[in-house]
């Protein structure tokens, strides 16, 4: 194994982004989204149990949550997007900064989520036109 790919480092450059949604199909359009126009390099998607009070009421919903990983300059537009496409009327949007990681994942988000990714894609589609 590469010792850099194993070499731990301590960061405050990352983010997780957690949400919840109703369905799957939920889950899989707003992970796929947010993959997608690269706001986040990843995003899990599990089935859960939430309890909580809403209006008054003790609720138990089933529901998907989402872990987006995404880099620390990207949080604001991943949440706007969040906010604008996500079907709740009062989403949980929840950041969560990433203390440290494995120096190769973390370059690795920042290439998912870097400009010059972005512009890398534009490129390859324009050419492909």
């Amino acid at each position: 194994m590469k010792q850099d790919v194993a070499r731990f480092v301590k960061s405050s450059r990352y983010n997780a982004v957690i949400t919840t949604v109703d369905s799957r199909s939920a889950a899989m359009r707003i992970g796929s989204g947010l993959v997608e126009s690269n706001l986040a390099a990843c995003v899990q998607i599990w089935p859960v149990v939430s309890v909580y009070r809403w209006k008054g009421r003790l609720c138990r919903s089933r529901e998907y949550l989402l872990l987006a990983k995404t880099a620390f300059s990207r949080v604001d537009a991943l949440v706007a997007w969040l906010r604008k496409t996500h079907p709740y009327e009062l989403p949980e949007i929840v950041t969560v900064p990433i203390r440290g990681g494995l120096s190769a994942y973390l370059r690795w988000i920042d290439c998912e989520t870097g400009r010059s990714h972005r512009e890398k894609r534009q490129r390859n589609k324009d050419d492909r036109r």
